[in-house]
């Protein structure tokens, strides 16, 4: 289904936000954090991201909540997939809900690195996808879906902003040999328009409400499940993404409204 891989946790709510759909019987993890581990571990290795989500949308306490972000913490150093830092990035918003606590502003500059970070990768990862429409409008409904966050970022004091700054570039040059060997088309490389002809032709269609925030008539499509997403040639990418490194700070400057020194 192509619409389950844009679910995205609310940044609105206080608490951890329930799955728009139901969590196959299978997935219901043990409340041992443990199990709960083997099972994401296990649905991550796979690409296996919609079920992912339904599970850490139905944390049964807030133990187990904590648990999860505990783990989203470890992937998201990992360079497996950028979609492990949106959903830790998202998720620790929700916990920081309206807080006071002037300790709360590292948590916050933490969430905003993530989603930064995310935006980062569909675009010098994403340009290894053919159909370049994927990580655009990927990278706009997560703008669209993490507005408070990015805004909250754009408007922090300067050395918030040199924090989130740095540590962008810092876990880029960590992982980025990673993310060429384990390249991820799931998450970079679908949901584009080659994707939706591909399942116009290859599954059905269905109408939904629009959700919160969206608007205009919303399509469902199913498709079979074997879209595989096309490439441009390793070498030509390489000078893409050479490029678009060299200019990785303004990129990061603009994002964050950081002005040029």
């Amino acid at each position: 289904m192509l619409e389950a891989i844009w679910m995205l946790m609310s940044v609105q709510a206080a608490e951890p936000a329930q799955p728009d759909l139901a969590t196959p019987s299978d997935l219901v993890a043990a409340e041992k954090p443990k199990d709960r581990y083997a099972t994401l571990d296990s649905l991550l290795a796979e690409r296996e991201y919609s079920k992912m989500l339904a599970l850490l949308q139905n944390a049964s306490s807030r133990k187990i909540f904590d648990a999860d972000l505990m783990w989203l913490q470890r992937q998201s150093l990992d360079g497996y997939t950028a979609y492990s830092n949106l959903i830790y990035g998202q998720n620790l918003w929700v916990v920081i809900g309206q807080s006071t606590d002037p300790r709360i502003d590292q948590a916050k500059q933490t969430a905003a690195a993530q989603i930064v970070y995310t935006l980062w990768v569909l675009d010098i990862d994403g340009a290894r996808c053919s159909d370049r429409s994927a990580p655009s409008d990927r990278s706009l409904k997560i703008m669209t879906a993490a507005y408070p966050i990015l805004e909250w970022a754009r408007n922090a004091d300067p050395k918030s902003k040199a924090l989130i700054a740095n540590f962008i570039a810092m876990l880029d040059d960590r992982t980025k040999e990673k993310r060429v060997t384990d390249f991820d088309s799931a998450f970079l490389c679908t949901g584009g328009l080659a994707h939706m002809s591909y399942g116009l032709q290859h599954g059905s269609t269905t109408e939904r409400e629009p959700k919160e925030g969206e608007f205009g008539r919303q399509v469902v499509i199913d498709d079979d499940g074997a879209y595989v997403p096309s490439l441009i040639e390793l070498n030509e990418w390489r000078k893409i993404a050479e490029e678009k490194r060299s200019n990785r700070k303004s990129w990061i400057n603009r994002l964050l409204a950081i002005e040029a020194e």
